[in-house]
């Protein structure tokens, strides 16, 4: 599924799979990556990224947007692909401040902005079926050390 725009700009909502392989962005956002397959991301989301956006026919060198690669996801666990990708990021955030940022929260940040109610998550800590790596992954953004 594809959004145009006035301005002739589009975004499109592609798979993070072989169908994908072969087409041109400047820009790529990729969701829910504790799913997403390394070799996928690497062999064909990444070079998706390999025509850098122009304007009247010229690169503009300092685009913020061209070749931006965003990366969001649930927490899962230290073994996984996610969490190698997350501390690649951290050490680039640290060694190139101006290219790369890692920002995280948990439930607490929607609670203090009225989107979460906090009887919501108490509730869940006190259910019967309560999972407390489950809840720290999906809420407190911890990764677990083992499946």
């Amino acid at each position: 599924m594809a959004y145009s725009f006035k301005n002739g700009s589009v975004i499109e909502n592609v798979s993070a799979s072989e169908k994908t392989r072969g087409r041109r962005a400047q820009s790529l956002l990729c969701e829910e990556v504790i799913g997403i397959d390394d070799t996928i991301l690497n062999e064909v989301l990444l070079p998706t990224l390999n025509v850098e956006r122009r304007v009247n026919g010229q690169v503009d060198p300092d685009e913020v947007f061209n070749q931006s690669q965003v990366y969001v996801t649930t927490a899962g666990f230290k073994s996984s692909f996610s969490y190698q990708k997350l501390i690649q990021l951290l050490c680039m955030s640290i060694a190139k401040p101006d290219k790369a940022i890692v920002l995280g929260g948990s439930w607490r940040t929607p609670v203090m902005e009225g989107l979460l109610n906090r009887d919501f998550v108490a509730d869940l800590m006190s259910d019967g079926t309560f999972n407390e790596a489950s809840f720290e992954r999906e809420y407190r953004i911890l990764y677990s050390i083992n499946y």
